[in-house]
């Protein structure tokens, strides 16, 4: 990989279950973030590399990609992430809503990116015990079964794929799906991590319901559902209690 990408020298600076970061030097001198990913192929993030591409200057440059691994432009800039757990989670909410906006204002094409149905397919699939999920699950096969308008999607917006650059905010880590624009900030209502007590309020979830739908073009009522089978779907893959409390809030919430 070091010959593939010309790393003359690198740390590993992030590790999880599904890929390792390293910010490395290449020969030019260039510092980078290299991303690699443990199974041999980029998973649910394969469409990823070719949506930020076509995200211009709103993400951070793609330097060069393979079947397993992606190189990235090295950015110094804290996550939107830090700056909502410093005590400004309002106004991270809005920034994360203008970066959404402005994305989905790009009108990127959509060829080779992935359907939002692959995505869900855990979830509509199985069958469940958990009345919320059962509950989801329903949601979700006749959410998928009615999308008309579908656009390209980041696919995994939310503050920790938001890094301060140079000249604004910037967008890694996308899983590039094509799907409603009320999809967009769906995975958002989990984050950020470490904000549990005030993403569980009644208050955050309405004012980000409102404020969110407003930048996405769509009701409340469908933000709030496609947030619903999203964290349905997180529990799925893991099943934690922030994400089943959160999401018998937003199945009480949309049921009225």
């Amino acid at each position: 990989m070091r010959h593939r990408f010309d790393v003359v020298e690198g740390g590993c600076v992030a590790q999880s279950v599904i890929a390792t970061v390293w910010r490395v030097r290449l020969g030019s001198g260039q510092e980078a973030a290299l991303k690699h990913y443990s199974s041999g192929h980029m998973g649910n993030e394969t469409s990823g590399g070719t949506y930020l591409q076509r995200a211009g200057d709103l993400a951070v440059p793609i330097l060069d990609r393979s079947r397993d691994a992606i190189l990235m432009a090295w950015c110094d800039g804290s996550s939107l992430g830090n700056f909502a757990r410093a005590g400004h989670l309002c106004l991270a909410d809005q920034a994360l809503a203008d970066i959404a906006q402005k994305l989905l204002a790009r009108e990127m094409k959509c060829e080779g990116l992935a359907p939002l149905t692959a995505l869900f397919s855990a979830l509509v699939q199985p069958k469940f015990e958990d009345p919320d999920l059962q509950e989801a699950q329903l949601l979700a096969r006749s959410l998928l079964g009615q999308v008309s308008h579908q656009v390209a999607l980041h696919g995994d917006l939310h503050f920790d794929n938001v890094l301060q650059a140079k000249d604004g905010w910037q967008v890694i880590d996308a899983k590039g799906v094509l799907g409603p624009p009320g999809f967009e900030l769906a995975n958002a209502f989990r984050h950020p991590r470490g904000c549990r007590a005030e993403i569980l309020t009644a208050e955050v979830i309405n004012r980000r319901l409102e404020q969110w739908s407003g930048a996405l073009g769509c009701s409340p009522m469908q933000l709030c559902q496609w947030a619903a089978i999203k964290t349905a779907l997180s529990r799925v893959w893991k099943d934690v209690e922030q994400d089943q409390e959160l999401l018998h809030l937003l199945l009480q919430w949309q049921r009225g």
